[in-house]
């Protein structure tokens, strides 16, 4: 599979010290864009890049729930990321099950839910242990 020459950049100028923006690489959803960085640096094992693109992930995640690009994002990171990185994945997962109800409103939330594997399972999962937490 060839890189995302937009990503590589990325990883370039960060490496030299430059900041990136999402805005700036052509992205219309700045969520999928943290993904494909965090992509790449995994990739190539640039630690640094990747905790940055997790902790960018991480915020827009919370405020970015509502947006119609979040199950899309669900499912990007999920296709991007193997069942043992949970740097993406546990983001997504804590910030759906506190919006779970209002999500489950949304059919295209529902369907990310029905074709994208694991997700539904660290879903349960993680609402079981925050209802054992409670109890």
């Amino acid at each position: 599979m060839e890189d995302d020459s937009r990503f590589v950049q990325v990883m370039i100028d960060f490496m030299y010290g430059c900041h990136y923006d999402s805005s700036e690489n052509g992205h219309s959803s700045s969520i999928l864009f943290y993904i494909g960085a965090y992509q790449i640096a995994d990739k190539y094992d640039r630690p640094n890049l990747k905790k940055y693109a997790k902790s960018q992930f991480e915020r827009l995640v919370k405020i970015g729930w509502v947006m119609d690009d979040f199950p899309l994002a669900i499912a990007e990171a999920y296709a991007a990321t193997p069942s043992s990185d949970r740097g993406l994945r546990d983001a997504i997962v804590r910030t759906a099950s506190l919006h779970f109800s209002e999500l489950l409103e949304k059919g295209s939330f529902v369907k990310v839910l029905e074709d994208t594997p694991g997700f539904s399972a660290d879903m349960a999962k993680h609402i079981f242990r925050e209802q054992r937490i409670k109890k």
